[in-house]
């Protein structure tokens, strides 16, 4: 069976990474070009990039902008509206604590990339908490990226968890000269050269089964997301419809993409959605259905994400559901419908 490419969903354009490196005197457009990334197609909300350039981008952005820390400082400035982590805020959003963020997060994640595996451990005797990220053993070299995706990790927590703390960090990689940032943005005991990469925490920081005050905080952190995304449109959204075709890219993966989930994220009731819907001449259903196809149509052409990663990422519960809309759109299951359109593509490269 031939070994899935090793991808991420997209984000570098998003997160606040170009505005990142502009502040440290680089050139955010020379370095995707070098490392072979095209930022141009991000606004729909949904790509994949391939994390081999991902990683290569992170390190040019240490070489190119002369910071050791690069991955760490950038993790550091990513923005409080969260931007391309569309989904993350969503989840924030309506789960009722840490815990149940988790529970939805790690699948979310597995999904986001396979260049990292995410996974988290409960240690009851010692009343800790383990997040655990490993790293695809045919990842290329990519200190820069994961030290920037553990150091995400641990800003939000810090940022959204009220009185978060970690009691401490491993990592596998050998230790820096100068260990300044490390203690910046973990707040806590960090060591190298360590059998596992892990973020580790009290377990009383998963909050009980209750409404803590993490939803008030990403309520408004939602709206300024969608505010942004707003912004980032050529034309913004006229009708209920294009609202939702706009947003749902955005927060798939999150196996929340029902329209009582979407009337929660515009904060207004699922039936005045249905009915604005209605009076446009169609239903949630429809739309959903309509953004599933053309998604589905664009990554089977373009990646190899295997069928159940990509039903995942779709929200659909399984692949059955998916294979079966599929064959409602194409007359084909995913995995047929993906070869004939790689044979289309090739035949047109041979002329």
């Amino acid at each position: 069976m031939r070994q899935e490419k090793l991808y991420v969903r997209s984000g570098q354009d998003d997160d606040g990474a170009r505005d990142f490196i502009r502040s440290l005197g680089g050139d955010p457009d020379r370095m995707a070009a070098v490392a072979g990334l095209d930022y141009t197609v991000q606004d729909s909300g949904l790509h994949l990039l391939d994390w081999s350039r991902v990683c290569h981008y992170f390190e040019l952005g240490a070489e190119m902008c002369d910071e050791p820390n690069f991955g760490l400082i950038a993790s550091m400035n990513t923005p409080d509206d969260l931007r391309n982590i569309g989904p993350i805020a969503f989840m924030g959003f309506v789960t009722d604590n840490l815990r149940s963020l988790i529970d939805i997060l790690v699948p979310y994640l597995d999904t986001h990339t396979n260049g990292v595996k995410f996974e988290v451990k409960e240690d009851e005797a010692a009343n800790t908490v383990m997040g655990v990220i490993t790293l695809h053993p045919l990842s290329p070299p990519c200190r820069q990226y994961f030290d920037h995706i553990m150091g995400t990790a641990s800003v939000l927590a810090h940022r959204h968890v009220p009185n978060f703390k970690l009691d401490y960090v491993t990592f596998q990689h050998d230790a820096p000269e100068d260990m300044t940032m490390y203690n910046e943005v973990f707040k806590c005991p960090v060591y190298f050269n360590a059998d596992q990469n892990t973020l580790v925490t009290h377990r009383k920081f998963l909050g009980k089964e209750h409404k803590p005050p993490i939803l008030k905080v990403f309520t408004p952190i939602l709206q300024s997301y969608l505010d942004w995304r707003k912004k980032k449109l050529a034309r913004p959204p006229k009708t209920m419809t294009e609202v939702v075709v706009e947003i749902l890219p955005t927060i798939m993966g999150a196996m929340n993409s029902d329209a009582v989930s979407m009337a929660n994220t515009l904060q207004i009731h699922p039936k005045k959605l249905q009915r604005l819907l209605a009076e446009e001449g169609t239903h949630y259903s429809e739309v959903l259905d309509e953004v599933r196809k053309n998604i589905a149509h664009r990554l089977l052409s373009e990646s190899d994400m295997s069928i159940t990663r990509l039903a995942r990422l779709l929200d659909y519960s399984s692949d059955r559901p998916f294979t079966n809309a599929a064959k409602r759109w194409w007359g084909l299951p995913p995995s047929k419908y993906r070869r004939t359109l790689q044979h289309g593509q090739a035949r047109k490269t041979s002329r």
